[in-house]
């Protein structure tokens, strides 16, 4: 993508890749179950999509971040489905966490040595870092579905654990000189984890997954509109 349309990695961005990742992983439900596309076949519909919106994208020479938030729901919404194949095909989670684990670090490195002209914070987004994103999202979905329901756990308790172990990252993250493209990923699998679980929980405990994807769906376009002028300088 052109820099133009890549938002810069800060407070603003880490919220509504939060939002993001509860809204992806409901409206992956939604598709693959409400609609019974099930979690193989709405892959083909939504590479399409994806591949519509970079198209798109290196047309437009408007600065805006629209095509960026649209891929990231893309690839979550398809990281939750791919998640969801592996319980279809009774993978085991020892099986799968790592095996999605060792291909996301792979394409990570491939990335990071594919980027030009490397700067904190700002956002180079190749086939790899995208391929990236993908993996990620489909770990963060085993990870979540692992504490809810193998480590017994249940969608509140995995939200609220991984939400802090979220949030420990984050202050030492501040605290200490990391790495930053390691803490960036490790933050974004964190995300996606916390969210399968805060996705699933608002889902099919508080609202059903209709409304819960209808309500977070406004909210992450809300924030994404709304929310800029508070936290874009933050």
């Amino acid at each position: 993508m052109q820099i133009k349309h890549v938002p810069i990695v800060n407070t603003h961005y880490w919220l509504a890749l939060i939002i993001a990742s509860i809204f992806g992983a409901n409206t992956g439900d939604y598709l693959s179950d409400t609609l019974g596309l099930g979690h193989i076949n709405g892959l083909p519909l939504l590479l399409v999509l994806f591949v519509f919106v970079l198209i798109a994208e290196r047309f437009d020479k408007i600065q805006h971040v629209a095509y960026y938030w649209a891929a990231i729901i893309i690839a979550r919404i398809s990281a939750t489905n791919i998640g969801d194949i592996f319980h279809d095909f009774h993978i085991s989670f020892l099986i799968s966490i790592p095996c999605v684990a060792a291909t996301l670090l792979l394409v990570v490195l491939l990335w990071r040595f594919t980027i030009v002209d490397y700067v904190s914070n700002q956002l180079q987004t190749n086939g790899f870092y995208w391929v990236s994103m993908l993996l990620a999202g489909t770990l963060g979905t085993l990870v979540g579905d692992y504490f809810s329901f193998p480590l017994g756990f249940g969608n509140l308790y995995a939200t609220l654990f991984l939400g802090a172990v979220l949030v420990m990252i984050f202050f030492i993250g501040r605290k200490i000189n990391l790495d930053w493209l390691a803490y960036f990923w490790l933050v974004v699998v964190l995300i996606r984890s916390a969210g399968t679980s805060a996705g699933d929980y608002f889902a099919h405990h508080l609202f059903g997954l209709p409304v819960s994807t209808l309500i977070t769906g406004i909210l992450f376009i809300g924030f994404l509109v709304f929310g800029h002028k508070i936290f874009s300088n933050k």
